[in-house]
């Protein structure tokens, strides 16, 4: 796996993409968001080591939790 340099500002953009795509099939709760985060990470985001993969879906997750609790289904 190549080691790719990523600014904060490029784990956010990242991470807000992951959510927004996430967001769209409306997680009813925390362990939903955090599952379909993480594969569509894994799926459309292959480039990245582990390490930074998990970084953008901690931060996917954690702009997402707010949506959710705010609105539980």
């Amino acid at each position: 796996m190549k080691n790719l340099l990523l600014t904060a500002a490029d784990i956010e953009r990242l991470a807000t993409k992951v959510s927004s795509e996430v967001m769209r099939y409306e997680p009813r709760n925390m362990t939903e968001a955090r599952a379909g985060a993480g594969a569509f990470a894994g799926e459309f985001l292959p480039e990245l080591d582990e390490v930074t993969r998990s970084r953008v879906i901690a931060r996917a997750v954690g702009a997402m939790r707010p949506l959710i609790e705010l609105h539980p289904v």
